[in-house]
């Protein structure tokens, strides 16, 4: 129905779409279905192998945007509440900027506990050789309502950190997109 309505991009979202056990069957239908772009949003760490990785893009992935919340171990495997997810994450990462023809992606999500480190969130991650960010406000549902007291920040205070960040956007060859934000 998608397509007969005109669109041409297939998003892979919500929960974790790697662990679907028809994900290479979704991405197959999507493709032969006339999707020109088919993109997974996803926390990465099935991408850590490499295998996996290869099968998504033989059989029509061309876009993934991975979820990364710190520049470090303990930041963004507090946020996960998943030890060792950083690990994955960065080794998923780093596989998908060696394809060649694969599109990659970062989005942040902003909260009390990352917003004083996005600049350096970012600036870690451009070292690693991605070029595009989505900085995304949080919104209060699910776990993160549940964790408010910790992940909501005043915007206001949080108002330096996001330009200094911002200004990264200067670098012609970064990209800085800004979603939810009050």
């Amino acid at each position: 129905s998608g397509r007969k309505s005109g669109a041409v991009r297939a998003i892979l979202s919500g929960g974790e779409p790697t662990l679907h056990s028809r994900l290479i069957d979704i991405i197959t239908t999507a493709k032969r279905s006339g999707y020109s772009h088919i993109q997974i949003i996803t926390n990465g760490r099935m991408f850590a192998y490499k295998n996996f990785l290869s099968n998504c893009l033989a059989n029509g992935l061309n876009e993934v945007t991975f979820s990364v919340h710190g520049h470090t171990e303990k930041l963004h495997d507090r946020l996960t509440g998943m030890p060792g997810s950083y690990r994955q994450t960065i080794q998923a990462l780093k596989n998908a900027l060696n394809e060649k023809n694969l599109i990659v992606s970062v989005d942040i999500v902003i909260n009390g506990l990352n917003v004083q480190y996005t600049k350096d969130i970012i600036d870690h991650l451009t070292g690693i050789g991605v070029r595009e960010f989505d900085l995304l406000h949080i919104i209060p549902f699910g776990r993160a309502w549940d964790n408010r007291k910790a992940l909501f920040y005043d915007i206001e205070k949080g108002l330096p950190h996001l330009r200094k960040a911002f200004k990264l956007s200067l670098d012609p060859n970064i990209h800085i997109w800004a979603n939810r934000f009050p």
